[in-house]
């Protein structure tokens, strides 16, 4: 971002066409994850890739979380206006993007997005709504929240973002299985977000593990927490944070999905177009 030490964690125009076939063992300083898990996390991928034969990894693009059978919840800036549903696809219960897909890719139908979402000079409402063009039907889905984020709770952070980053990011540096962290909220007074440029938005860290980060291609993936019923709780859109995914430098920042909430529901509803 100009004139920012702040940055889209999510992959950049450049980055779109990241894919890798050797395995890494961590995103920054995560652990490996099991979909099995949490199979309402989705990988989002250009289309293009789907005709190369020789390329055995699928390419990451955006992560999201499927809320409903047919709607999927993701960053605003992964897409932004411009973007064309037919050039995505996107994946569900993906634990080694390296191999073959046991399922098949899901197209999309829509791209809903708010009127009032920005990312420039400023970052504001960086959250989108994906509509599937055929349903994919779980036991169980990511659940919006219904009370507000509190200072500490703890959240779990899942990707297939990068796992180190030099210069711009190395798409070898992308893991092949997908990867968690835990993260706790921080107070709005001890973010580092620049003054007025971030609207919609709580960060997070791991001070027991001060490296661990979201990075590029991280994007639009969950932070969610798990209730009493353990139902997953999505609380949280990953959106950006510093341009060397340096934790100690920036915190981790993600979409307040609970602010949110009326415009989704209204969305699966069929009342928002």
């Amino acid at each position: 971002m100009a004139n920012s030490n702040v940055v889209i964690i999510a992959c950049s125009l450049l980055a779109l066409t990241f894919y890798s076939t050797e395995a890494v063992p961590r995103i920054i300083d995560g652990i490996l994850a099991h979909i099995q898990d949490f199979p309402f996390v989705a990988l989002i991928s250009p289309r293009n890739w789907m005709g190369w034969q020789h390329q055995r990894s699928m390419q990451v693009h955006c992560g999201g979380s499927l809320i409903h059978p047919k709607f999927v919840v993701t960053a605003y800036h992964c897409f932004m206006k411009k973007a064309n549903a037919s050039n995505y696809v996107v994946y569900f219960y993906v634990q080694n993007r390296c191999q073959p897909s046991n399922f098949p890719p899901h197209d999309i139908q829509r791209l809903h997005t708010r009127p009032d979402s920005l990312v420039g000079s400023k970052v504001q409402h960086d959250i989108m709504v994906l509509e599937l063009v055929q349903p994919r039907v779980l036991p169980f889905y990511a659940q919006l929240p219904t009370e507000r984020l509190t200072v500490s709770q703890i959240g779990t952070v899942v990707g297939f973002g990068l796992v180190k980053i030099v210069g711009s990011g190395n798409p070898k540096d992308l893991p092949c299985s997908l990867q968690q962290m835990n993260e706790f909220v921080l107070p709005l007074a001890r973010c580092d977000f620049l003054e007025g440029r971030i609207i919609g938005a709580f960060c997070a860290f791991n001070p027991l593990r001060h490296f661990a980060t979201a990075c590029r291609g991280d994007s639009g993936g969950p932070w969610f927490t798990r209730d009493a019923n353990g139902e997953f709780i999505l609380f949280g859109v990953s959106s950006f944070g510093d341009e060397k995914c340096n934790q100690e430098r920036f915190h981790d920042a993600f979409t307040n999905v609970y602010f949110y909430r009326e415009w989704i529901i209204g969305i699966v509803n069929g009342f928002i177009f």
